[in-house]
């Protein structure tokens, strides 16, 4: 390996990923799980989704999320990225959304990547590159009512 590649591997273990968003809700509900959408760019993402909650839940990322129309359809509310480099000019190609709602015709929560139980009070994490042009769907439902959770998302775009 390299010199210049050591350098760049060293910088990103000191300086974490490129871009960061971070949503926290004090509602995440058995009756109303979060849902986040996850919309990759021209690019793959490489990306590290952490939570942590007041309460215990269940945690699904699906791929091949579509927001159909009809029955309230909406695509949520823009999670706010950062560049970590707080002086970068370039803008990041991945839109994650909060609060989606799938409608009733056309609609697909997509197909299970993975499913996990997320412990209360822990740091859960879900890590992957994410396929280039392509929606993802992060529900979390909580096993009780009323609990609160932050959801970070970490990632470089390839």
């Amino acid at each position: 390996m390299g010199e210049a590649r050591t350098t760049e591997l060293l910088e990103k273990i000191v300086n974490g990923s490129k871009y960061i968003a971070s949503h926290y809700d004090t509602d995440i509900d058995i009756s109303g799980p979060k849902q986040i959408s996850i919309t990759t760019g021209a690019s793959p993402a490489y990306m590290t989704i952490t939570t942590r909650l007041s309460g215990a839940a269940v945690g699904v990322l699906n791929t091949g999320l579509v927001i159909g129309t009809g029955g309230s359809a909406a695509a949520g509310d823009a999670v706010t990225v950062k560049a970590r480099e707080l002086a970068a000019t370039a803008d990041n190609l991945t839109a994650i959304k909060s609060d989606y709602v799938l409608g009733s015709t056309g609609q697909s929560a997509g197909t299970a990547v993975e499913t996990k139980y997320l412990l209360s009070g822990e740091v859960n994490t879900f890590k992957y590159r994410l396929k280039a042009s392509t929606a993802y769907g992060l529900v979390i439902t909580s096993v009780a009512d009323n609990n609160a959770g932050t959801i970070t998302f970490e990632f470089d775009e390839a």
